[in-house]
């Protein structure tokens, strides 16, 4: 068992540089995906309500709370379409905070406190869209500087929510190892997104004429069930990159993240 679980370690390689060897990108891909489902398992429930629980209130504030308060106070109406979009942009940023809370937790102590993990999300939804915002400004300083910065969201949770030190951690993490970043983070995209319309599609086909507000609120609920997924799969990714760091390097982003 240990011996397998070694040769396993060991399917995750570095793409060479300047070199675009697809082997090695859908073994990634792979191992990165198969591990994502080993995390997954340790408290799946848990995890899903994380991010489920603001995604599915949203859903019930826009398609029911709204229409009351509309309908109580007429001369917001004008305003339904904003304040839905406010409510829906929060509680998805909060969702999204909560989640990363939620996988960190689970692959450190193998447990999940949802009410932490939303709470987390509450604390710091705002300072997680400002980490965003310093993300996106990256790209000024280069494409590379920009793809390396993808993993400060895990660095966000771990470090309390300081986005500067975030940023930092992440870039020392992926400095050299930009390419296997972006073809893993980017295919692992696509499959989670590819699975999730698929699921959105034949639940609302499914339920739309019996209630537009059932289908329309499933779609929150499915985005529940694989955004999970997409962030176990970065912090897969990251473990591994790290793994591959220079002893130096590491040591020095050790001592940095502490």
């Amino acid at each position: 068992m240990e011996n397998a679980h070694q040769k396993a370690q060991a399917d995750f390689k570095l793409l060479e540089a300047g070199k675009t060897d697809f082997n090695v990108i859908f073994g990634n891909l792979n191992y990165v995906i198969n591990h994502a489902l080993e995390i997954f398992k340790k408290d799946p429930v848990n995890l899903i309500l994380a991010a489920a629980i603001p995604l599915v209130a949203a859903g019930l504030i826009v398609a029911i709370l709204l229409p009351i308060l509309v309908g109580l106070v007429p001369a917001i109406g004008g305003l339904t379409v904003l304040i839905g979009l406010v409510v829906s942009i929060v509680l998805s940023l909060i969702a999204y905070v909560a989640m990363f809370k939620a996988v960190v937790d689970a692959v450190k102590s193998g447990k999940v406190d949802v009410g932490a993990a939303i709470g987390f999300g509450v604390a710091n939804f705002i300072g997680f869209f400002v980490l965003g915002i310093k993300i996106l400004l990256t790209i000024f300083k280069g494409l590379t500087n920009w793809a390396n910065s993808w993993l400060s969201p895990l660095y966000f949770v771990e470090n309390g929510g300081k986005a500067d030190e975030a940023i930092k951690s992440s870039q020392a993490t992926a400095a050299g190892k930009t390419a296997t970043l972006v073809w893993t983070i980017i295919l692992v995209g696509i499959c989670v997104s590819i699975l999730g319309n698929i699921l959105s599609s034949i639940w609302f086909q499914i339920f739309w004429r019996i209630s537009y507000d059932v289908a329309q609120l499933g779609t929150y609920i499915i985005q529940g069930l694989v955004t999970p997924f997409t962030i176990i799969s970065h912090f897969v990714l990251r473990a591994e990159l790290d793994k591959h760091s220079a002893p130096h390097a590491a040591a020095s982003h050790t001592s940095h993240s502490a």
